[in-house]
């Protein structure tokens, strides 16, 4: 009787603990996905039209487009297009690319300047690692929720 007890009691802590357990993976995964900073929405988009210029669904998810813009429509200026194909480029070419937030600057309650880092190795010396910057402006729609606006070349 008083082993049940006892395992009963383990039960209950381990049924609390991987409760809390949960609940912390869902509040990071949260975060880490984009759903709650405007620089994770920042650097996911950039991510992903780097990584997988192809999946137009989930671009506009990320950017919160409507469904007849085009992701790519959001690069502004000749100079953001061409470091877009640059770093394609270098995906096919198996180069590691690392992304990051630099930088993000806020003008006000609504809106975010987020600059993004890529980071990647050049040519023969893969020790010293390059770096582009792509500047995301980022507000917040009248629902509350962040979207991207436009992608311009960092400086």
């Amino acid at each position: 009787m008083a082993e049940s007890r006892i395992r009963a009691g383990v039960l209950a802590r381990w049924v609390k603990m991987g409760g809390v357990l949960l609940t912390f993976c869902v509040v990071v995964g949260c975060s880490r996905f984009g759903f709650g900073e405007p620089q994770d929405r920042a650097r996911e988009f950039v991510e992903t039209l780097v990584m997988a210029p192809g999946e137009s669904d989930k671009l506009r998810e990320i950017a919160r487009l409507s469904p007849e813009r085009q992701p790519e429509d959001l690069l502004e200026g000749l100079s953001a297009r061409v470091t877009l194909d640059f770093l394609r480029a270098r995906r096919t070419q198996d180069m590691a690319l690392n992304f990051s937030v630099k930088d993000m600057q806020k003008s006000d309650n609504d809106h975010r300047l987020v600059t993004i880092r890529v980071g990647y190795a050049d040519g023969a010396d893969k020790v010293a690692e390059k770096e582009l910057l792509l500047q995301v402006s980022v507000e917040r729609n009248g629902q509350g929720d962040w979207r991207i606006t436009h992608v311009t070349v960092g400086h």
